[in-house]
């Protein structure tokens, strides 16, 4: 992700950089469970100071309804 500001707001046009690379699982049927790693790098407000920002994320799904998959052996096929 690319954020640039608007010029009235900032004389840089660069604002943030995110990326991030993840891999998403599902665990039972009710939980999917997201892990991975994202970095940023920050302007500073000066212009001259770059942040950089890294580190592990992780992110958990709770669905109160399990979804269903379909399958073929689940529909019904009334031709013969």
């Amino acid at each position: 992700m690319f954020k640039f500001p608007s010029k009235d707001y900032a004389k840089s046009r660069f604002d943030i950089f995110r990326q991030s690379v993840y891999y998403s699982a599902t665990v039972t049927d009710n939980l999917t469970v997201l892990t991975g790693i994202i970095a940023q790098m920050q302007l500073r407000t000066n212009g001259t100071q770059l942040d950089v920002y890294y580190g592990p994320t992780i992110a958990l799904k709770w669905n109160f309804k399990p979804k269903v998959r379909e399958t073929f052996d689940m529909i019904s096929n009334d031709i013969d």
